[in-house]
């Protein structure tokens, strides 16, 4: 069975996870950009990668942000964290401009400052404007967000109540503004942070109950519950992605434990090549920040300069992919 954790800033099953992570998200942007759309294959990854990929990252990020900080919050880290949401925030602004450019080949002050505001977001870098927000709010109430993700009951409790007031909210809206980044804007693409709560908030219960007990039976045991509350939202709505209903978020969650399960049974073999192979995808998920920077970049070049080129034979398309996440891996940046 796979070892408890012991490290007390990483998770190499974390780390393996935001992997996969990036894997998906890549891939799924790749075809968006390399892709003419005429393989039903590519594009059924591409789906899944799409409806997975966030929640992924987000999961990660909870379990990431207990072992740095939560574990033992200390002004220090705070500040330090603190800097790297501003970073972030930063890095979000520079892809949104860019990508907003290259897109429409202009950059109108109006548009600029729309997404400034966050009342304009620019497709493949949405999603990464609520990373910075969400750990600024876990740094203002540190221990009230530790207390609801230890216990479950509570935790569902309150993620359901961000969800009704969400769900609430979003209705009353009658523009897109900053306010979009907490509960979306119609079918937009903002990743709304009362919808997705539960999602971080899980990541950090998987860190703080592993501590003391086997990461293989714990993620069976969150993918058999995940799998129940999907059928049963099936009876309550319909899937959505933008925002986010319940069965979309019941979805992500079966990839993520399932994965977990996964990386937990392939710890648990001590075979030299499995080892090796877990040992670089551990070293993919600690660099995904400048993969996914780097490789976001590489798209928005490639459409500017080629004219949205796309391609029909899947071998390029997953060639281009590769290229780019090899490229962006390999690179010397690190943020």
């Amino acid at each position: 069975m796979a070892k408890k954790t012991t490290s007390t800033t990483r998770d190499k099953t974390i780390d393996i996870l935001r992997a996969v992570a990036i894997i998906t998200m890549t891939y799924t942007h790749s075809v968006v950009f390399f892709h003419d759309f005429s393989n039903n294959i590519l594009l059924w990854f591409s789906d899944i990668g799409g409806n997975i990929s966030f929640t992924l990252f987000l999961f990660c990020f909870g379990a990431a942000i207990y072992y740095s900080f939560l574990k033992n919050p200390t002004k220090e880290k705070r500040n330090k964290l603190l800097k790297r949401a501003g970073l972030w925030l930063l890095i979000y602004y520079v892809l949104a401009f860019l990508g907003r450019y290259t897109e429409h080949r202009s950059l109108t002050a109006g548009i600029f400052w729309q997404i400034l505001t966050f009342s304009k977001i620019v497709p493949f870098t949405e999603f990464f404007i609520a990373f910075p927000l969400i750990l600024i709010i876990t740094l203002i109430i540190p221990r009230l967000t530790t207390v609801i993700s230890k216990n479950p009951f509570i935790l569902g409790l309150f993620s359901f109540a961000l969800y009704i007031l969400g769900s609430i909210t979003v209705q009353l809206l009658t523009e897109s503004s900053i306010i979009s980044l907490f509960v979306g804007y119609k079918t937009l693409h903002y990743f709304p942070v009362l919808f997705y709560s539960s999602i971080y908030l899980l990541g950090i219960n998987y860190a703080l109950s592993t501590k003391n007990s086997d990461k293989s039976v714990f993620s069976s045991m969150g993918l058999i519950l995940t799998i129940i509350f999907y059928f049963i939202s099936q009876l309550v709505g319909q899937f959505s992605r933008f925002p986010p209903s319940i069965q979309f978020l019941m979805y992500g969650l079966i990839f993520t434990y399932g994965i977990l399960f996964a990386i937990s049974i392939f710890e648990s073999i001590k075979h030299k090549w499995v080892q090796k192979i877990l040992d670089l995808l551990q070293k993919l998920g600690n660099r995904a920040l400048t993969v996914f920077m780097i490789n976001t970049v590489i798209l928005f070049a490639y459409k500017y300069f080629l004219h949205n080129t796309s391609f029909s034979q899947w071998y390029i398309v997953l060639l281009l992919w590769l290229v780019g996440l090899v490229t962006s891996a390999l690179s010397q940046i690190t943020l």
